[in-house]
């Protein structure tokens, strides 16, 4: 008997719940917003006895000049949602400020241009809109836009490739830091390793203490000047440097060279250069 009647009360929930959504979906082919007004409007009861929705007084205005604003292409959503909560522009229940993620769908949002989305389908609507559609549409590819320059900035560090960590072989990559220190450290592709991060300042200085050694074919003190500027310029590519490039004579004598990155007992990362000679042999020179 009881089981009879669960079957009972679930059918009868299940034929409310499909009534229910007939009849949103019949009021929203009569051009009417089927459920609780959105930010900006209010519900309200024609006297017909229908639910319909209206401007806000207040809060109108305010997603009026939300779109004025951000379709002029010089506001940020964080600048924008800032400025909205010192305008007042809140949660009409809690008063709670509206965070960036609702703000976003808020411009989303069809429905403040006189259409609106529903079970996903577009119906013109009754109601009066807060902004004209050609705004709705520049918001649209404002943050279009926005989203279509979110590309990864590739960074070109000045040392990748031929940096190798002195504990595991591995090669050091380099990493920017809070957005302008930049940091190598060891790839960990034969296990973690545990060998500190080294700033680019410390490779550059052995780097140039490297290419300054007496007898060496590299030691031309354009060369050493070029290379200092060059992993210090922008993106450590050595673009913009003000240098002529180096010449051809001197690239074609450098000697093969291969550094690596080794913590010294007690002390911190030394840039280690292991140059090939001619006769096969090979030296190790310890930088500071």
């Amino acid at each position: 008997m009881h089981g009879i009647r669960v079957l009972m009360a679930k059918n009868y929930i299940d034929n409310l719940s499909e009534e229910v959504k007939k009849g949103l979906h019949t009021k929203a082919a009569q051009k009417m917003w089927p459920t609780f007004a959105p930010p900006g409007y209010v519900n309200v009861v024609r006297e017909d006895g229908k639910r319909i929705i209206v401007p806000d007084p207040v809060l109108g205005p305010m997603v009026t000049t939300l779109f004025q604003r951000f379709a002029s292409g010089e506001y940020s959503l964080k600048t924008l949602a800032r400025q909205a909560y010192e305008e007042g522009l809140r949660f009409r229940k809690s008063g709670n400020k509206i965070p960036v993620t609702t703000l976003h769908r808020i411009l989303r949002k069809r429905i403040y241009s006189g259409e609106f989305d529903y079970a996903g389908i577009t119906y013109a609507g009754s109601h009066e809109p807060l902004v004209t559609r050609d705004i709705w549409n520049r918001v649209q590819e404002v943050l279009d836009g926005r989203h279509r320059q979110r590309t990864r900035t590739v960074h070109d560090f000045a040392f990748s490739g031929f940096v190798r960590c002195g504990h595991c072989g591995c090669q050091l990559v380099g990493e920017v830091k809070k957005r302008r220190y930049v940091y190598y450290h060891c790839t960990g592709y034969r296990g973690k390793c545990g060998e500190p991060y080294t700033r680019e300042e410390k490779l550059t200085l052995g780097f140039c203490s490297v290419l300054a050694q007496p007898g060496d074919p590299r030691s031309d003190s354009r060369v050493v000047e070029y290379g200092s500027d060059s992993v210090r310029s922008d993106g450590g590519s050595g673009a913009s440097t003000g240098h002529e490039p180096v010449s051809d004579g001197i690239a074609a004598n450098a000697i093969p060279i291969e550094y690596v990155v080794r913590r010294s007992p007690g002390g911190p990362n030394q840039l280690v250069a292991v140059r090939s000679e001619s006769n096969g042999n090979q030296q190790a020179t310890d930088t500071d």
